[in-house]
């Protein structure tokens, strides 16, 4: 029994760790003021949020926590977890989609190399429906 309680502890603080450092990192997407996928800037490159995604976005715990957030995210950052959650969960994605009224008025700001635009949240749903947000280019 000793034994038992020290191994729960250990488990408890590091996952209680691991939970912070993640959200923390993960609030970068969740808070994003723009969508831009690989085409920030010039020449074009990944933004901070599409970087976090990237690297979080097979952890169970991560993707947890980008579907409790996806209604308080901003529109941006609700775009950057519908692209994590069409590869990784694809059946939270479209309840998500079934959920969320008014997608056509939610508008996203976007950044494409270096042209700025608003566009409708469905329409950035439409790009990663039609593999946008390719599995297959994710590491």
């Amino acid at each position: 029994m000793r034994k038992a309680i020290p191994i729960a502890m250990t488990c408890l603080y590091l996952a209680a760790g691991c939970s912070n450092a993640s959200n923390d990192a993960l609030a970068i997407v969740t808070n994003a003021p723009r969508y831009s996928w690989v085409s920030v800037g010039t020449p074009a490159a990944a933004s901070q949020a599409e970087s976090v995604l990237r690297s979080q976005w097979k952890n169970g715990a991560s993707l947890d926590y980008l579907g409790r957030s996806f209604h308080n995210a901003t529109p941006a950052g609700r775009a950057y977890i519908l692209c994590a959650l069409s590869l990784a969960r694809p059946a939270q994605f479209n309840e998500l989609l079934e959920e969320t009224k008014d997608l056509d008025k939610i508008l996203v700001p976007t950044l494409k190399g270096d042209v700025a635009s608003l566009v409708p949240l469905n329409g950035i749903i439409q790009q990663i429906k039609s593999n946008r947000c390719d599995g297959l280019q994710w590491k």
